[in-house]
């Protein structure tokens, strides 16, 4: 969360200084040139040293906030046609077997491959969220709005199984040595998403803790009712 305050306080720093070019595209350049310099800093510090508070990452998620500014700005999502996700479904798959992405540090096989694979993974995302959106209440799209409202649950657990019980990470080594790094990362990814289902379930259904984790819901009507 620290990393993330940091690079919007970088990229909003960005847009503050650059407002007074008027030609737009002179505008887009310099900040282009601008986030490109962060996020290639960001990346060779990667390599050279791990900074206090991922000041790393909030360096290379330069990159991405830019691209997230333009596409509203730009409308992109709504002048696309469906052929160019295509493209952008390649790009993500491409991206994806090249190898991990450790944006944390930030390490990558290839940090370029995989900025441009993470936006048109994120723009695929969007376009599918989308069309999600059209079908609420089917009940695959209710178990994802519950994910949504309990995100912070599923946040704090995924945090609790990667840094304190650590599983994953001998799951994944054990089984890439058997069945290959494919199966093994879906193996892995089926297992993250497992843990944070069961804490998902079992908060609400526990007292004290999940006011906690919902306080409106638990902690704040109760002391209303008083």
């Amino acid at each position: 969360m620290l990393s993330m305050f940091i690079a919007l306080q970088l990229f909003n720093g960005v847009m503050l200084l650059t407002v007074r070019r008027h030609q737009r595209w002179r505008q887009a350049i310099v900040r282009g040139g601008v986030f490109a310099m962060f996020a290639i800093l960001g990346g060779w510090l990667g390599h050279v040293a791990y900074l206090p508070w991922a000041v790393n990452a909030a360096l290379l998620a330069q990159l991405f906030l830019y691209a997230g500014y333009l596409v509203k700005q730009t409308a992109l999502l709504s002048r696309i046609s469906s052929a160019w996700y295509l493209l952008f479904t390649f790009m993500w798959l491409v991206s994806a077997f090249q190898g991990y992405f450790a944006l944390t540090v930030p390490t990558s096989p290839n940090l370029l491959i995989s900025v441009m694979g993470g936006v048109a993974g994120s723009l695929c995302i969007i376009r599918v969220s989308d069309w999600l959106s059209h079908y609420p209440n089917a009940r695959p799209i209710k178990w994802l709005k519950r994910y949504g409202q309990l995100s912070l649950v599923v946040l704090c657990f995924h945090l609790i199984d990667l840094n304190v019980i650590g599983i994953e990470g001998w799951l994944t080594n054990h089984l890439i040595a058997h069945m290959g790094p494919l199966v093994a990362t879906i193996i892995a990814i089926s297992y993250r998403i497992s843990f944070v289902t069961v804490a998902m379930l079992a908060i609400p259904h526990l007292p004290g803790i999940r006011a906690c984790f919902l306080p409106r819901q638990y902690l704040f009507r109760r002391l209303q009712r008083r």
